[in-house]
């Protein structure tokens, strides 16, 4: 009897720990907003930082790139339609940037899942002509 109750115990918290790591990698618009707001003003001269705004700014720079990368690759693999023309000079901070001020001026949309929302800011600032 002690071994079953240790057994659901020991499948009670593998559960729990899963859906809280599961939930833990669900970026919604306000999760990314936090993380890239800090990036940018790292990106801007602020180094006053500590271990958690370094977190932030790699993981909204992280976070960006793997976006920017499965663009790019379902386009090549044409099976994404071509949403964005962004410039080849602009620069990784630019497109936080221009994330951040998306996110800025939607609040009413960050409960949304971060791929989402980067891609309306990427199309919207940078659409095909």
């Amino acid at each position: 009897m002690k071994t079953l109750a240790i057994f659901a115990a020991l499948v009670f918290v593998s559960i729990a720990g899963q859906v809280h790591a599961e939930e833990a990698f669900k970026f919604d618009g306000n999760h990314l907003l936090e993380a890239c707001s800090a990036a940018d003003r790292f990106g801007e001269g602020d180094y006053r930082s500590g271990w958690r705004e370094d977190s932030a700014f790699y993981l909204c720079h992280g976070y960006v790139r793997g976006v920017m990368d499965t663009l790019d690759a379902m386009v090549i693999a044409s099976k994404l339609p071509q949403g964005a023309c962004v410039p080849p000079d602009i620069t990784q901070g630019q497109i936080i940037r221009v994330f951040v001020k998306f996110l800025r001026d939607h609040p009413e949309d960050l409960h949304l899942r971060g791929n989402l929302l980067f891609m309306r800011a990427i199309a919207r600032s940078y659409p095909c002509r």
